[in-house]
Formats: structure tokens, sequence, C-alpha cells
């Protein structure tokens, strides 16, 4: 069971409003946003959830931790967590007569600080004499960190930052670890950075075509490991592509296929009402007109206003956006679920779609989306019960019903050795009918795919060694799962130094 009845809300301080979640090797759920304090100014709030929607005492105070960039306002949008469990958190600080700038900080698994990330976990940057905002982070494979980031101001650019390890701009991008791009004619905003599997950089947002600032397009950036515009993406590294034939499209969240495809979200003005909207690049940044109808897929019509503001991919290719859709009374969750080729997923919800209005009035809206490894499904987003807003995160079945508990799955018996390390094979027992036809695959503590420990074929009930190769895996949890027509069954494998 997941807090209340899926529905997590958390009144933090006077005010609170999560824009992020990520989650550990553990599976809790660590989200950031903001939140105000009586006679104290907005801070970065960090809070972790445990398994059963809890906030967890284990970390910070209770649960959660602020952090004052000694700004008048401090506000986090993004966050990521790196393999040995630190904490990253993006967003602004609000300096006193001096504006905004971009601000991260580090923490430990523990909440505290990481005092080795710029000596003491914060880092703000000056990136332009405009207002700076950080709206996303993403890790490189060799550390380093790339931050997306936009101006509050006129004829604005895309800028991108880089900073090393130890929280220092990089020299090695752009020369002085700063590059802005023009996407278009007017005001461009980046809302989210990602760093592709061949470490290529691809920034999505939307930049304004005239100079009515409401008439925007969505746009793409790719950049090479230096910072240059990559020139086989797009035209010059820059594409524009509309979200539909609309007056505004904007894009919030996009995440890469294994494929080399890349999966973005937003939403698009039709007429008078946004309509969520998926949008699918080949690795060209050209449109995938195998997708949707020429490379779009939207969310069913509806007399009410829907956004996309976040996507992520199941292990079986399913493509899942979350928003929020404006309800007869208040604001709702919205989640939906695509099919490789756009189509909506029948299995998934109503049609497709699931919304989910808050206790009485209560206004809800999803901010950011992660899939457990079992395949469950987690947003965090805004809330408001008597207009104060708080922290909300609802967890939902892969299915069609929202929090609830899963029947506990026995197709595994044991796991050995575990902890495992070395070269040693991993031996499974299973429980599975004669001649079950399924795959073994290795999952990392987010979920993420590790690595096929044996392809889907028939296989009997009875103890089965499999390579494993633990020594060439990083230390931490992880979780082994066979897959069948019928689900899928998990057991936490450790592997140790």
């Amino acid at each position: 069971m997941f807090g209340n009845n899926g529905l997590v809300l958390s009144a933090l301080g006077t005010a609170a409003r999560a824009a992020a979640v990520a989650l550990d090797a553990s599976g809790r759920a660590v989200v950031v946003g903001s939140v105000s304090v009586a006679g104290q100014s907005r801070n970065f709030g960090v809070a972790r959830y445990t398994l059963t929607g809890a906030l967890d005492a284990t970390f910070g105070t209770n649960g959660v931790v602020l952090t004052d960039f000694n700004g008048d306002r401090d506000e986090a949008r993004g966050v990521l967590i790196q393999p040995d469990g630190k904490i990253v958190v993006v967003g602004e600080s609000v300096l006193p007569n001096q504006g905004s700038r971009v601000a991260l900080a580090r923490y430990l698994p523990t909440g505290a600080l990481d005092l080795s990330f710029d000596t003491d976990g914060k880092v703000t940057t000056d990136a332009t004499p405009d207002q700076d905002m950080g709206s996303s982070v993403a890790r490189q494979a060799d550390g380093k960190l790339v931050v997306s980031a936009y101006q509050f101001g006129f004829a604005t650019d895309f800028c991108t930052l880089r900073y090393t390890v130890a929280g220092a701009l990089d020299p090695a991008f752009g020369g002085d670890g700063k590059v802005f791009t023009s996407v278009a004619t007017e005001n461009d905003v980046a809302f989210r950075v990602l760093v592709q599997a061949d470490q290529k950089i691809v920034v999505a947002g939307y930049g304004a075509t005239t100079g009515n600032i409401t008439t925007n397009d969505a746009a793409f950036v790719r950049y090479l490991p230096t910072g240059a515009l990559d020139t086989s993406f797009g035209t010059g590294g820059i594409a524009v592509r509309p979200m539909a034939l609309g007056t505004d499209d904007r894009v919030y969240d996009i995440v890469q296929q294994p494929d080399g495809k890349l999966v973005a979200i937003g939403f698009a003005l039709v007429g008078s009402r946004s309509v969520a909207s998926v949008r699918r690049l080949l690795p060209t940044g050209a449109v995938d007109g195998s997708f949707g109808t020429n490379g779009l897929a939207q969310l069913p019509g509806s007399s009410f206003p829907t956004l996309g503001e976040a996507v992520a991919l199941q292990a079986d290719g399913k493509i899942v956006v979350a928003g929020s859709r404006a309800g007869a009374q208040a604001g709702e969750l919205l989640l939906a679920r695509f099919l490789s080729t756009g189509a909506l997923d029948p299995a998934f919800g109503t049609g497709g779609s699931v919304s989910t209005p808050g206790p009485g009035a209560t206004l809800l809206g999803a901010k950011d989306l992660v899939i457990q490894v079992n395949g469950r499904l987690l947003t965090a987003g805004e809330g408001a019960a008597n207009a104060t807003p708080a922290f909300v995160v609802a967890r939902y079945l892969p299915g069609t019903v929202t929090g609830g508990a899963e029947a506990e799955r026995t197709e595994i018996s044991t796991v050995f050795p575990n902890p495992a390390l070395g070269t040693a094979p991993l031996t499974l027992t299973l429980n599975t009918p004669h001649g079950t036809t399924l795959a073994v695959r290795l999952y990392d503590g987010t979920g993420w795919l590790v690595r096929e420990l044996r392809p889907a074929a028939p296989l009997l009930a009875g103890a089965h060694r499999l390579p494993l190769a633990a020594a060439a895996l990083a230390p931490g949890c992880y979780w082994v799962g066979i897959e069948t027509a019928e689900g899928r069954a998990l057991r936490r494998l450790v592997i140790t130094p």
C-alpha cells in the first residue's frame, strides 16, 4: 500500500511545490521543489519517501532537507541520483539586488550537504546579465554534470552548462563551461537536458518565433561533448518541431529509446485549449513518421485542457506520460500510456489514460514521472488543499488502478549467492510451471535494464546457474527479474566490491 489509496500530500512548511523526482538504489523516491517557512525565504526542498509513501526519518530532519542559498527565493526544479547515492539538485536562487542565478546543491545519502562539492555543497552561477534559471540536470558517464538553463528577459537563448565532479564550471565545454544557442528569433526556453548513450547532449524546450512570446514552437538542440553543435542533427544541430498545428507548443521532457529515437512530451494550444502531445524524432532530428500521425500523438479529445509534463519508457517499449487535466471542479493528475506505434494503449486506464482527482476540491498536477523496478508508476507534482500548496506523490499500478498493493509473485524462490561478488555464477531457483517461456534480466535500483541474463525461452522449474560477472558491475542494489506473458517477478540482489 502506498500512502492513502496511492496518494500522498505532504504539507511542508507554509507552502510546498514539488517539481521533480528520482529513485535511489533502494527504490525510495527523492522529491525536490520549493518549501516556504514562516519568517524565512523560500528554500530548496528535498524530501525522501519510503516504499510505502511515508517520509523517510533517516533522511534530513523527519525526511526533509531545506537548503538556503542566502537568496530571497530558492527553487529546485531538477534532481538526479548518482551511482554513489549522492543527490544532485538544480534550480534557481534569487539573490538580493542581484537577480536570479543557476543554483546547484549536492547531498550525501543522509541528506547532509556534500562538502566535496564546491567546499560547501552549493554552487551558484551567474550565467548571463539577465535572470538565470536552472531547469534540469543530467550526468555524463565520467561524472560531469550537465545543466539546462534559461534566461528570464527578452531575446533569450538556450543556456547549457557543464560542471566537473567537484562543482566547478568545466572549461572543456564551450571554453568556459557555458554554451548559448539561439533556436528562434525571440525568447528561447530550455526545459530538459538529456545525455545520450553516445554522450551527445540533447536540450529540449521551445522558442518564440514572433514578437508575441505566446507564439512558440517546440525546439531541440544537440551538442557534441565539447559543447559544439552537432551538425548531423536537424539543421546545424537545431530541430524545430511543432507539437501540433497550434499557436503555442512547448516541450517539457524528453527521453531516448534504446534505438536512439527521441520521445518528447509537452502540449500544444489548439484553439483556446491546451492538448498534451507526444512527439518522436529519429536520431537525426527528423520527425519519425512511423509514430502516431506524422510523428505526433495526442491525448484523446476532451472539453478540458490537458498538459503533458513528463515522459518515461517502460521495459517493453511502451511510453508513459504524466501531467495534469483540468477537471470539473479542480485540477487532476493525468497519466496516459502509448504503444511504440503512438497509439494509446487500451490496456491502460480507460482507453489509454487515467485521471485522478484529489480529495474534495484538491488541485493536483504531475510535474515528473519515474517507473519503479516492479513496473509501478510514480509521479511527483503540486497540489493544493484549502489553498495550501503541498508536495503530491502518487503511485499507480501498471494497469488501471491507483494505489493498492499488487499480489506477491512467487515465481522466484531464491537467488544465490546474495550478496554476489567476483565471477561466481548466479543460481536462480524457480517455481514456474513446467516449460514456462520466460526471460531473466538484471535491473539497477532505478529500474533501468543492466543486462539480459537469459533470453526468452522455455525453462523448467528448479535451480538454474546463470552467468553474472558481478565484478564488472558497480556495487549496490539490483533486481533480478523473470518475465513471462503473465508479468514480472523480482528479487533484490546486492553486489559487493
